[in-house]
C-alpha cells in the first residue's frame, strides 16, 4: 500500500464510515465514524510521501515505530496515542491494514456504555467515586469522561449516578506546580498552563506581567494574560467529531497606495 486511494478504500470499507476534507483543503483527507463523527484515518503528503495518521493503543503504540522505521509518533497529534505511518514500501500491506483497522476499533468503542454499565453495578447504599467508576469501565484516567457521561445520563432510574462522588468535590484538578517554567522573560508574578489529558500536553497559558505594558506606555501597569494553543485545539476537537462549518470562500484585495477609485471597479 503506497497510494492514498488505497488506504481510504480500505478505510471506507469498515461500518459506518465516510470521508471528509475539514480544512477544505484536498492534502488533507479523512475517514470518520458516522454518529460520532470522529476520525479513525487522517491521509495527507508530506515530503514527498503519502502519510497516514491512525489512532493506537499506548501498549502497541512503541512496538509498532520500533518494527518500522516507517512509523513514528502521530505528526501533529497527540504523540500518546496516535502513530504516523508513511507510506514508503517498507511496511507489508496487512500490517499497515490492521494499524488501521486498530484505529478503528478504538475509535468506535465507546467508553460512554461502559461507564453507564460501571455504575449499574455499584450496590445500592454505596458510593464509587468518580476514578473508581473510570477504572471499573476499563480506563482509570479517563475520569473526566465519567462525569461528562453522567451529567447526560439518559436514563436516571437505571443508572444510578447520585452514587458516583467527586473525591475533590470538582470536575476539574488544581495542581501547584513549584518547577512550571513559562518560556517568556516578561512574567513577573504567577504562572500557569492548562493541560488536557488527551492531548498529553498544555493548550493555553499565561500569568503576571507587570512591567510589560510599560514598556509601551512608559506607565507601569499591573496586568495579566493567557494564550491558547489554537493548532492544538483544533486537533482536539477534530479528533473527538467536530466538523469545520461550511464557509464561502474569501478573496483579499491587495490596493496600491492612492489608487483612484477608478481603478478600483
Amino acid at each position: 500500500m503506497q497510494t492514498r486511494e488505497e488506504a481510504l478504500t480500505y478505510g471506507l470499507s469498515f461500518q459506518d464510515t465516510y470521508q471528509e476534507a475539514p480544512f477544505h483543503d484536498p492534502n488533507w483527507q479523512l475517514v470518520r465514524v458516522k454518529g460520532s463523527k470522529k476520525a479513525f484515518l487522517w491521509t495527507y503528503e508530506r515530503d514527498g510521501y503519502i502519510n497516514l495518521n491512525v489512532k493506537v493503543n499506548p501498549e502497541w503504540r512503541d512496538f509498532y515505530r520500533q518494527i518500522y522505521e516507517a512509523v513514528i509518533p502521530g505528526w501533529h497529534q497527540n504523540k500518546e496515542h496516535w502513530n504516523t505511518i508513511i507510506l514508503d514500501g517498507s511496511i507489508p500491506d496487512d500490517d499497515i491494514k490492521r494499524m488501521i483497522a486498530e484505529s478503528y476499533d478504538i475509535v468506535t468503542d465507546s467508553p460512554t456504555k461502559r461507564i453507564y454499565e460501571a455504575v449499574k453495578k455499584i450496590p445500592r447504599g454505596k458510593v464509587a467515586t468518580y476514578a473508581q467508576v473510570a477504572e471499573l469501565a476499563g480506563n482509570a484516567k479517563m475520569c473526566r469522561a465519567v462525569g461528562n457521561a453522567l451529567h447526560k445520563n439518559p436514563d436516571p432510574d437505571k443508572i444510578p449516578c447520585y452514587r458516583v462522588v467527586n473525591a475533590k468535590g470538582d470536575f476539574f484538578e488544581l495542581v501547584f506546580d513549584p518547577t512550571l517554567v513559562r518560556g517568556m522573560s516578561y512574567y513577573t508574578g504567577t504562572i500557569f498552563e492548562i493541560e488536557m489529558p488527551d492531548f498529553g500536553s498544555s493548550v493555553g497559558g499565561g500569568g503576571r506581567y507587570d512591567k510589560m505594558i510599560g514598556k509601551f506606555t512608559g506607565q507601569d501597569t499591573p496586568a495579566c494574560g493567557f494564550s491558547i494553543g489554537f493548532e492544538r485545539i483544533v486537533m482536539l476537537l477534530l479528533e473527538n467529531g467536530y466538523e469545520l462549518p461550511d464557509v464561502a470562500s474569501k478573496k483579499a484585495y491587495l490596493l496600491e497606495k492612492k489608487l483612484p477609485k477608478e481603478g478600483m471597479l
